[in-house]
């Protein structure tokens, strides 16, 4: 449980992980009236998951100073202004806590998650991607198929250009929203008719959330993107591993934590072709 999810503190598996000198809040301690330093410790797709859980300590009367990466600042800043955001550790908190580690605060069980945000993506940027991408004359599909190649998992995670091409069919305008591309993908690109890819022109999280917007449909691996569209009540089809994230549980297509996600997982280690055949039955009875 949340108990034993602490120890990754000793492990040193997070990345960016710090506790500032300062004692860690651990939902006992009365907050009311005191500054917490509420800090981000991992990847982009759990500071996105869990900052659902800072205006909850908000709420306890708490004086909030929020760090989050910078990539994320200017997304987090415009889509949460009533909490504070700081570039570094404010001079005077007296409490600190990991944004992951907010859920065994609040005695989070299954039962009682969070709301998932509804998060909007910025006007104007979605002004200039609807004006980039043209008129639609069919649905809309966002695609990820690649996550970042300094993940630990990344190699059982993510596919390649080539993988994922059986699901790319005519019923649907593809766009791949996919940031950074191997030399093997730019490679197959070419011969993969029907999908535009935009990974020069996204520049950051502000261009992702305004892409997704305007998407009928998201298909992903499990990357940022997928917790962008989550908080956004976007529709998401997430393509997982054998061994997904824990955050993904087991033997269920749904997500607690954000209810507009559906799961596909591999039955086997490293079998995405059942996957992309269960996304490829489920595209056609979505879009015919």
């Amino acid at each position: 449980g949340w108990r034993l999810w602490e120890a990754r503190k000793r492990k040193k598996i997070p990345v960016g992980f710090k506790d500032f000198d300062l004692p860690l809040w651990t939902g006992a301690q009365d907050i009311s009236g005191r500054q917490i330093l509420l800090h981000w410790e991992q990847g982009f797709g759990d500071t996105v998951q869990f900052i659902r859980y800072a205006p909850l300590v908000q709420a306890k009367g708490a004086d909030v100073a929020l760090m989050v990466q910078p990539e994320l600042a200017p997304l987090i800043r415009r889509v949460m202004p009533e909490v504070v955001l700081v570039d570094e550790a404010p001079a005077d908190p007296t409490l600190q806590c990991p944004l992951m580690s907010l859920p065994r605060a609040f005695g989070t069980t299954l039962e009682n998650i969070p709301a998932a945000p509804a998060w909007l993506a910025d006007t104007a940027r979605r002004d200039v991607w609807r004006a980039r991408l043209g008129t639609a004359s069919k649905p809309r599909i966002g695609l990820a198929w690649r996550g970042s190649a300094g993940h630990g998992n990344d190699r059982n995670r993510s596919l390649g250009l080539r993988d994922i091409q059986p699901i790319i069919q005519d019923q649907a305008q593809w766009i791949g929203i996919q940031k950074g591309m191997p030399d093997a993908d730019r490679q197959a690109l070419a011969s993969v008719a029907g999908l535009r890819v935009f990974d020069e022109e996204i520049t950051d999280f502000e261009d992702t959330a305004a892409l997704i917007a305007e998407m009928d449909l998201i298909i992903s691996v499990d990357t940022s993107l997928v917790h962008l569209a989550g908080s956004m009540g976007r529709e998401c089809w997430v393509m997982l591993p054998f061994n997904p994230d824990w955050r993904w549980l087991l033997d269920r297509e749904d997500s607690p934590w954000y209810p507009t996600l559906r799961l596909f997982r591999q039955k086997r280690l490293g079998d995405w072709a059942t996957v992309l055949q269960e996304i490829r039955a489920a595209l056609t009875k979505r879009f015919g």
